[in-house]
């Protein structure tokens, strides 16, 4: 009898571990991001998408999901430096060579990948934000991010007081399709916040004047997103 109590209460002590140590690692699917994830695949008529939400803070994942689609899909990285290099061109931020640019952007963001998943290029934004060394190359790269949500390919996510740095990526598929994605970070309440947001093969709408590029749609989303985070907080 004494055997059996015991066997109970190691069960029950197991149990109750196992619970808050997957209640810890397993974040819980905010219903207005999905909801909003799912509206804009509708929109868009895209074939999938997803978004993760990360606290740059503690590396802890807030709120992640897809649609139709998988975390294993794989972003081009190119996309992003191109849309660096085009803002930093506007601005006369030419202190850098393109080639200095992109080994900058490969060096710290990008792990010097070509291809990454959604959950290797938000391990490697975050790495980039808390990294304190080569202060001055990490201030400028800020700067030109900044800049991109303010007046470049991500500036539908200009949102007042969120301090938004960006960038986006619109990779064509061998079929001729997309994958449209915005990498970026925001501040709340104290807080610092990576978002990614991602759509696959997202229609030119009427609205878009039919383009298909990531500041049309994936900008869009992640700017919801935001907005939801703020609003929960």
């Amino acid at each position: 009898m004494k055997k059996n109590k015991t066997i109970i209460f190691m069960t029950a002590f197991i149990f109750c571990f196992l619970f808050i140590f997957l209640e810890k690692k397993i974040p819980s699917v905010n219903e207005d991001n999905l909801s909003t994830l799912n509206s804009f695949v509708k929109t868009f008529q895209a074939d999938g998408g997803c978004y993760t939400i990360v606290n740059a803070t503690n590396k802890q994942i807030i709120d992640e999901a897809c649609i139709k689609t998988n975390r294993n899909i794989s972003i081009t990285t190119e996309g992003f430096k191109k849309s660096f290099y085009a803002i930093a061109l506007k601005n006369n931020e030419n202190k850098y060579t393109k080639k200095q640019i992109y080994d900058y952007l490969s060096q710290y963001i990008f792990s010097s990948s070509e291809t990454l998943t959604i959950k290797q290029l938000t391990s490697s934004y975050v790495k980039f934000l808390q990294n304190k060394n080569n202060y001055i190359e990490q201030k400028y790269i800020k700067n030109i991010m900044a800049k991109n949500v303010t007046e470049g390919t991500a500036k539908k996510a200009n949102i007042e007081g969120a301090n938004i740095h960006g960038l986006t990526s619109t990779t064509t598929l061998p079929n001729k399709n997309n994958i449209t994605t915005f990498i970026g970070n925001f501040s709340h309440n104290d807080h610092d916040y990576v978002v990614v947001a991602l759509l696959v093969s997202p229609k030119g709408l009427k609205t878009t004047f039919g383009y298909n590029s990531a500041g049309w749609n994936s900008v869009p989303l992640a700017a919801e997103l935001i907005k939801n985070i703020m609003g929960d907080s």
